[in-house]
């Protein structure tokens, strides 16, 4: 965790040292890593990310992905949370790193449809830039 300023750090220094602030395990981690695989015109692509929730469900992270066959790139996401968190809705804002191997591109992700909680989560995404209907599964690693 990066605090920005000596204020955030010792606020976030007393709200853990508060009597009566303990976290219990059913509250929301605000960032959580992820892997999963994606298998759409690229059948054999994984990935590792981060995607970090605010209060309200709304999320901001970035997805790596890499193959063997299509290259690597890395994805700027955003979404949320379905209100009863059983589901998480998210599309590509940016790709801000891309290296696809040759006879390959890479294009924005219009929507993720992904399905679970905060620990699993299976579903699909769709790219009308790409043609690309997808099948996605995360795991939640930290």
């Amino acid at each position: 965790m990066v605090f920005h300023s000596v204020a955030a750090l010792l606020g976030a220094l007393a709200t853990l040292l508060a009597p009566g602030t303990e976290t219990k395990e059913t509250t929301p981690k605000p960032c959580t890593e992820w892997t999963g695989t994606v298998s759409g015109n690229d059948p054999s692509v994984s990935f590792t990310g981060r995607l970090c929730e605010d209060k309200s469900g709304h999320v901001k992270g970035t997805l790596t992905w890499s193959s063997n066959l299509s290259g690597m790139n890395v994805r700027e996401v955003a979404g949320a949370w379905s209100s009863d968190h059983a589901s998480l809705t998210m599309h590509d804002v940016a790709i801000v790193e891309s290296k696809p191997k040759p006879g390959w591109r890479f294009c924005l992700v219009d929507e993720y449809d992904l399905n679970g909680d905060r620990s699993a989560l299976n579903g699909s995404y769709h790219s009308e830039a790409c043609h690309d209907t997808a099948h996605v599964t995360l795991s939640a690693t930290k």
